[in-house]
This record gives C-alpha cells, structure tokens and sequence, in this order.
C-alpha cells in the first residue's frame, strides 16, 4: 500500500512538471508570436497601407480604368473655364468677362458698368457671371464631379478590405466550389460602369446648368428689350404731351377770347391728363423692368441701372427646318432627359451585374452555386423585360439567365422607368419643335409689324398729322379732329417702338427655344 502511494506520488510529481514544461513553452510561443504581414499592416497605418495598396492595387485594368476615370473628371472640369461653343448657349467675349471680373463680388463695380449707354453684351457677360441661378447650378455641377473620386475611393477600399480577409482567413464552410469571389470583385468593368453613371449625372447637371444660364440670359435680354422700348415710349409720349400743353394754353387763350367753345377746353383737359397718366404708368413699368434685372444679377436696389445703348435689330431669322434640325440637337430639355435615359440604363446593367459577385467579407467561402447556375426565364421574359443577359465584359461567369430575386421587382420599376423617360424625351423633342414655330411666328411677325410701321403707318400718320396741323392752324378743322390726328400720330410712333423691340424680344425666346444663342452663333461663324 506505501508503495502504491509512493508510486502515485512520483508519477503526479512528473506530469505537473510535464505541464509546466507544457505551459512555460506556450508562454514563449505567445510572447514571441508575429502576426501576418497583411495584418502588422493594418495596425500600422502609415506604411502598410502603402503596402496593401501596392497589393491590391496592382491590377493594370483596375489602373487603367481608374485613370480613365480622373480623365473624365478632368475634362468635365475644364468645360467650366473653357467651354465648348458646340455645347453651350453663350459664351461671351473673353476680354469682356476679363473686365468684369471685380463686379462678380461687387455691388458697385456691377452698377458702374450698367451706366448710362451699357450694351447688351456687358449685361449677359454680368449675368453668367452674377446670376444666383446660374452660380447655384455651377455648384451642383462641381457637387456631381465628385462622384468620380466616390466611385473610384469605394473600390479601393474594398479591395484593400478584400486583400485583408483574405490573407487572416476568417471564412468558413465548404470549399466545394472554390471560386474566389474577393478576386472578382471589383472588376474593372463595374468600376467603368460607375463611372458612366456618374458621367450621366455629370451630363444631367451640365445641361441643367445650361438651362440656368440660358434662363438667365433670356431674362435679361427680354428686359434690355423692354427698357429700349420704355425709354422711347416715354420721350415719345412727353413728345406728345408737350403738344397738347401747347394746345391748351393757346385754347385757353381763344376760349377767353370767345374764339372757340368750352368743349374744347374740356377735350384738351382730358386728353391732357390721360397722357400724363400713360406716362406715369411708363414710368413705373420701367422701374419694374429694372427691378428684374437687379433680380437676376443679385443686385441692392441702391444700384442704378442706366439707360441701356440702342442696338440694332439684327437680320431675320433663318428657315424654319434649320431651326428644327438645330433645336433637335442642342435643346438643353432634351439632352437632360437623354442623359437620364442613359443613366437609368446604366444603373440596371449595374444592378444585373451586381448579382454575382458580390463583395463579401470572406466570412463565409460557399459560393452561390445556385445563384449563378439556376436561370428563371420563366420570371423574367425577354419580350416583357427586355434582356435579361448581363455584359460579359462587366464580370467573369455572369449567368445569362440570373435570378434576381428580390432585385427582380426593382429591376422591372427601373426598365419601366426606361420607358417613361424615353416617351418623356419623345414628348420633349415634340413640345421643342412647337416651341420653336410659336417663337419663329411672333419673330416674324415683329419684323412685319415693324416693317409696316416704318415703312407706312407712321409716314402716313405724320403727313395726316402735319395736314391737320396746318388746317387746324387756319381754322378749317375743329380740335376734336386736330386731338384725333394727334393720337394717330403717338399710336404709329409707338407701335413702331413696340415692334423694334418686340424683334430684339422675341429673338431672345427663339434663341431660348433652340437651345443656342443664334445672334452669338452666326458672329463666331
């Protein structure tokens, strides 16, 4: 029995030295234990993401795409400083915006250079220069260029994130079908496919910029339009009241002296002051329309606007089938809702590409077997649907039958969303053409309207006037007919300032109608 316990004792005594042996020898395993490269890379910020990238991002079609990328961007960016004439609806002078760059910020400096005589030039170059509008879409624009760099930054960080995974092994499950997955995503292909949406948005906000400045620019040349016509309106009808002051002073004169009637007085009394209150409400017109211009470059109230310079009303416009064919082709509306059509496209193609591979964290290593080897041609009909095979060149081993699944419903939204925005540029090219004609009528129908006035009305209302003048002066007519030629004569004189600047007005919408600055166009021609 002593020797039993004996024995028991020495054997217990060698396996605790045994395991302290054991432990001591896990001890200095523990201590001395060196993560993986990749994961000593992480925990270090600095050096191993330089390290990682250099991993991760070795792949010369990811490179390549990826500088495309920067490229768009960059060409995107130089069409704000340097645009294109094809492209966009103005571009103004280049010394002129050179000398107005200290009124962009300048209140002051924007109201010396609308002094007295200012052309319509210097208020469209202060326009795209001022303009909240137009200055807010430029924003925007800048704001959807940065979508390149989001794009671009999402893909490397996940396959940094991928390269990561993969080296500590976190996954689990069978290896039954060992397709690396982290390999395929992100594809090059998916990468350039953002990058086309982001370039879709990029055109959408282009051409909204457009819209912006072409807005803009109709405004302020519909105004300079209007204060041409109020300015010649006004000395016109002080022109006018001059003459029959005149009048009432020499027929008070004749009235005490028992020469002609009181009704004469009265008539000249009242067409007196109903002249004067036609001039009142020119007046106060012309304070509105100078209003809508410091409304459209950001102006205080304080800043005065001057008397704009006389311009000339230019050449009629061209055949109605040239403005059609050009409106097609350079109206703003249009190219925006193409581009959405474009886009929309795009992000359907994305999301059939993004069924199969997705990113994962490399939790689990069992492909989607299923996914990319079953097909439901019976969900999704070609005829319904559209195609329902995504590129090959987005992926490797793409189903051409994929299942969607819960994209499926989606999808279909999105391809029916298609649809509504091709009818969509389908009604908008249709509404451009009429457009087009209304503007090109009232156009032509301003060039008439002032040719008649010019050439007939108004020397015919003169030689009526001078006539009655004359006769009335001799005492052959009475006033009530001397009144009469009187008003024919203001009537021609302003429907000829009416239809001068109903040309230049009216030019203004057709230029909006098109998408173009015609007038700009042919002088850079």
């Amino acid at each position: 029995m002593r020797l039993l316990v004996i024995s028991g004792l020495m054997i217990g005594t060698a396996f605790a030295v045994e395991a302290q042996a054991g432990y001591r020898a896990l001890m200095t395993e523990l201590d001395s234990y060196q993560p993986p490269p990749v994961v000593a890379s992480q925990m270090e910020p600095q050096g191993v993401a330089t390290t990682t990238a250099a991993i991760d991002l070795s792949d010369e079609a990811f490179q390549a795409q990826r500088a495309e990328l920067r490229k768009e961007e960059e060409r995107w960016r130089n069409s704000m400083d340097h645009p294109d004439q094809g492209s966009v609806f103005l571009v103004p002078e280049h010394s002129m915006v050179t000398r107005l760059q200290t009124a962009v910020e300048d209140n002051d400096a924007a109201g010396k250079a609308l002094a007295d005589g200012f052309t319509l030039e210097t208020l469209e170059t202060l326009v795209l220069l001022r303009s909240p509008a137009v200055r807010a879409r430029e924003s925007q624009f800048k704001g959807v260029l940065a979508g390149y760099s989001q794009a671009e930054h999402l893909d490397t960080i996940l396959r940094r994130y991928a390269a990561l995974t993969k080296s500590v092994m976190t996954g689990v499950g069978g290896m039954t079908n060992p397709d690396p997955v982290t390999l395929k995503f992100p594809f090059p292909g998916v990468l350039a496919l953002k990058g086309e949406i982001v370039g879709q948005e990029a055109r959408v906000a282009r051409e909204e910029l457009e819209i912006a400045r072409r807005d803009a620019v109709t405004a302020a040349r519909t105004a300079y339009a209007e204060l041409l016509y109020l300015r010649d309106a006004q000395e016109i009808t002080r022109s006018q009241l001059r003459l029959i002051a005149n009048q009432q002073q020499a027929l008070s004169t004749r009235y005490q002296s028992g020469d002609t009637g009181f009704d004469s007085v009265l008539k000249v009394g009242i067409e007196l002051e109903q002249i004067k209150e036609e001039l009142t409400s020119l007046i106060e017109e012309h304070g509105n329309v100078e209003m809508v211009i410091r409304a459209v470059l950001s102006l205080p109230e304080r800043i005065k606007i001057g008397s704009p310079a006389s311009r000339d009303k230019g050449s009629r416009p061209v055949g109605l089938e040239a403005l059609y064919s050009l409106a097609l082709e350079r109206r703003q509306e249009i190219k925006a809702k193409q581009a959405m059509v474009g886009k929309t496209e795009r992000m359907v193609e994305m999301a059939e590409t993004m069924i199969y591979p997705g990113f994962t964290p490399n939790r689990s290593l069992i492909e989607a077997d299923a996914i990319s080897s079953v097909g439901n041609t019976t969900v999704m009909e070609e005829s319904e649907a559209g195609p329902v095979s995504s590129e090959p060149g987005v992926g490797a081993v793409l189903p051409k039958t994929p299942w969607y699944a819960a994209d499926d419903a989606y999808l279909r939204q999105a391809r029916e969303q298609i649809q509504v925005l091709t009818k969509d540029v389908e009604a908008e090219r249709a509404a451009t053409l009429l457009g087009v004609r209304e503007t090109w009528y009232r156009m032509d129908k301003a060039w008439r309207q002032e040719a008649l006035y010019r050439e007939r009305i108004t020397t015919l209302a003169q030689a009526g006037f001078d006539t009655t003048s004359q006769a009335y002066a001799a005492g052959r007519v009475s006033f009530s007919e001397f009144i009469e030629s009187a008003n024919a004569w203001l009537s021609a004189r302003l429907g000829l300032a009416r239809a001068k600047a109903d040309i230049l007005r009216s030019q203004a919408e057709l230029d909006a109608a098109v998408g173009v600055s015609l007038v700009d166009s042919a002088k850079k021609d």
